[in-house]
């Protein structure tokens, strides 16, 4: 591993190499029945994905590749028997970049379109929802800045699971949801 951390290109095909022989058993047995194409592909889009984020890793490269392997067996599982993600939006967009900073400026929060913030006027409650984000813990903010930033609940998932390890995506999304409704909680009195 630290000859490919350093930049050994070779050491780092063989060590995808040996990654790979562990994660087609993996892969065989979760989507069992499918054509062994499919399964090539998404083994390889792992790979690709584990390459790409191959300087945050810091341990257990193949813990690693397993988790991003779960997460392309789970969406070719969604894909097979039709279910998809829950979008954060009502209308299932991801549309209007939002920006936002925990600075002194006034952040642009959110657009009418989205659903979490139907309901209030984001003009007046502005400086209320800044002040609650800042009062949240740090995984909330972080997880409110990905959303307004427009990010993908995959790729924030993937950040938490690389500065915690040992998180799994059911409390991940416990956690989120925990976060939204603190949020809620703490702007309602002003709506």
């Amino acid at each position: 591993m630290e000859k490919a951390k350093s930049g050994d290109r070779d050491a780092l095909e063989a060590l995808c190499e040996k990654i790979r022989v562990r994660l087609r058993p993996v892969i065989q047995y979760r989507l069992c029945g499918r054509p062994q194409e499919d399964l090539e592909d998404i083994l390889q889009d792992t790979l690709v994905i584990f390459v790409e984020k191959w300087a945050v890793i810091h341990s257990n490269p193949l813990q690693f590749a397993l988790s991003i392997l779960r997460n392309k067996i789970g969406d070719a599982l969604r894909a097979q028997s039709g279910t998809r993600d829950t979008s954060l939006y009502r209308d299932g967009s991801r549309h209007a970049a939002r920006e936002m900073s925990l600075g002194e400026h006034d952040p642009e929060i959110a657009d009418a379109g989205s659903s979490f913030f139907d309901d209030i006027s984001a003009a007046d409650l502005r400086p209320h929802i800044v002040q609650a984000i800042k009062k949240l813990t740090k995984f909330c903010q972080v997880y409110f800045l990905a959303v307004l930033e427009d990010r993908e609940l995959g790729e924030v998932w993937q950040f938490a699971k690389a500065f915690e390890p040992s998180l799994t995506r059911c409390t991940f999304d416990q956690r989120t949801r925990r976060c939204r409704e603190k949020l809620r909680q703490l702007v309602s009195p002003f709506v």
